[in-house]
């Protein structure tokens, strides 16, 4: 390795590398064979390049801080760097993920990011947001260039506007 540099399993092999914590054998997690970062545990879902485990009660999985004195909080970037973009591209999708009362997996909310027009100078972006509703998972709020739209799964579902002094003010 060059000087100043560490360089674990530099032949590539099929071998895991782990740091171990007062409390986790597991802390850090490198899989050799599965190609995949654990933070926490050394088991996580299947095809999953990072994962961060946890399974303690009421604690903070993951925390990102900003503590500057100015006016900017916080900045998580989604990157999607295709060097060909297309219109309808996906640029990000955020599952919210819990299980059901036989253990399936199931997909409760999610938000996803779309392009809609990629012409330089002229982009639009979409975003939309959804729920799962009697087993089926439905759009609940399209935010798009030039509509917004709400229950565009054509669900029979309410929709209120509430004030101070009534529950149905619209």
């Amino acid at each position: 390795a060059a000087a100043g540099h560490a360089v674990f399993n530099s032949n590539g092999i099929d071998a895991d590398f782990q740091v171990k914590s007062n409390g986790n054998a597991n802390m850090l997690f490198v899989d050799g064979a599965e190609d995949s970062v654990r933070v926490g545990g050394a088991s996580g879902e299947a095809d999953d390049t990072f994962s961060v485990v946890e399974s303690g009660a009421n604690v903070v999985n993951s925390r990102f801080r900003n503590s500057n004195a100015d006016a900017n909080g916080v900045r998580i970037t989604f990157e999607k760097a295709s060097a060909s973009p297309a219109n309808n591209d996906e640029l990000v999708q955020l599952d919210f993920m819990g299980r059901d009362s036989a253990g399936n997996a199931e997909l409760y909310a999610g938000i996803q990011a779309f392009i809609d027009d990629v012409t330089s100078g002229s982009e639009d972006g979409i975003l939309r947001f959804g729920t799962i509703s009697a087993g089926a998972y439905r759009n609940r709020l399209d935010i798009l260039p030039t509509e917004t739209v709400f229950n565009q799964d054509d669900m029979s579902i309410d929709f209120r506007v509430e004030t101070d002094n009534g529950a149905n003010a619209f």
